[in-house]
């Protein structure tokens, strides 16, 4: 029997190694008994026995515990153990995978999709490429503890990944396309009236003030807002450059409503055009102001991302085609804005304007 060592009541063993060596490992345990059933284990395994290199070798460069080679040993798992051993370890590719994104997407999307893939694939350990298959993806998916939409980023961040190791030639398909995405949730619908964006606006500090009323008047995200520099506001035309990540319709040119002028004047007066406008600031921070100045003027179930859905429909309420709504969100088409914002119509005040406006275009036109 292989040697047995104890230090600290924890069992090691002595690993043979090829072709003539040995080295001591950890059992993991402090039961002699369970530690002797594994030295027996490696004595069967090694060069009087099965002479089972593939295992003792992984042993043998940390890459294989020793308690993990006694489960798959005692469970009759050594085939399937052996083929882990010989797959393509991607642990190192997920750095590599986060890099190749730096450029098209935003840090906060980036640290998401980090913390997504990690709950599937744990830092450290050695992780077989075959284990990203239909059945193990669908059950790390549907046991995450959150809702559908939230679900939905998981799978999309997983993808990526796995779309990445295609273009390394190190799958064949994604095997993530294989899971079924959960039902989307209905469109989130929480807006303020105008009267209200102005209380919560002016309720919060520099810069958040000014973030906050950008956001309102804008309907730019917050990685968008946080990304603008004083060259990217045009004074004349009022229109401001969103520097989006998300789709290639994000990267756009919005338009800034005249309520908030004021604040970006005095936020932008003496910088530099290469200045951001908000240096330092990450997205939380806008995020934290905003709860606390929606608690203590009693608004309830109003998050920051709602401020689209404000400026959205306060916009469609007016008339404003839903053209220039999808644009100004960074939406590559209406279907979206349609489906969400077509019932906030005009009052009918509103809407007899619009029409008398055409109506006499048409007679100028008819009359030319």
């Amino acid at each position: 029997m292989s040697t047995l060592y104890s230090r600290g009541g924890v069992y090691y063993v002595g690993v043979p190694t090829h072709p003539d060596g040995w080295v001591k490992r950890t059992t993991e345990t402090k039961n002699r008994v369970l530690a002797q059933a594994m030295s027996r284990m490696l004595d069967e395994l090694g060069p009087r026995g099965r002479r089972a290199w593939v295992f003792l070798d992984a042993v043998k460069t940390g890459s294989l515990s020793v308690a993990r080679l006694y489960d798959a040993f005692s469970s009759g798992q050594l085939d399937t153990l052996k083929a882990e051993i010989n797959d393509v370890d991607i642990q190192s590719y997920i750095a590599e995978w986060l890099k190749s994104l730096n450029d098209h997407v935003a840090l906060d999307t980036l640290q998401h999709y980090a913390t997504h893939v990690r709950s599937f694939i744990p830092e450290n350990d050695r992780f077989p490429i075959s284990r990203l298959s239909r059945v193990e993806l669908s059950k790390w998916l549907n046991s995450r503890e959150c809702g559908p939409s939230t679900k939905r980023k998981y799978r999309a961040a997983m993808s990526s990944f796995c779309e990445y190791l295609i273009s390394l030639e190190l799958l064949q398909v994604n095997p993530m396309l294989q899971v079924r995405a959960p039902r989307a949730s209905p469109p989130r619908m929480r807006y303020l009236e105008h009267s209200e964006v102005i209380r919560l606006v002016e309720a919060q500090e520099e810069p958040f003030r000014t973030i906050s009323a950008l956001m309102h008047a804008t309907g730019m995200e917050i990685s968008a807002i946080l990304r603008i520099t004083r060259g990217d506001i045009d004074t004349e035309t009022w229109m401001v450059r969103a520097h989006g990540t998300k789709t290639n319709a994000r990267d756009r040119q919005a338009y800034v409503m005249a309520w908030v002028r004021p604040y970006l004047l005095r936020r932008i007066n003496s910088l530099l055009p290469s200045a951001e406008l908000f240096v330092g600031i990450t997205r939380w921070a806008p995020t934290k102001s905003h709860s606390r100045a929606c608690k203590a003027l009693g608004i309830a179930n109003y998050t920051l991302r709602d401020s689209r859905h404000t400026f959205a429909v306060n916009a469609a309420k007016t008339g404003v085609p839903a053209e220039l709504i999808a644009a100004q969100l960074g939406h590559a088409d209406t279907q979206m804005v349609n489906r969400v914002y077509a019932r906030y119509q005009p009052a009918r005040a509103e809407m007899a304007k619009w029409f008398d406006r055409a109506n006499e275009r048409t007679s100028l036109n008819g009359s030319a």
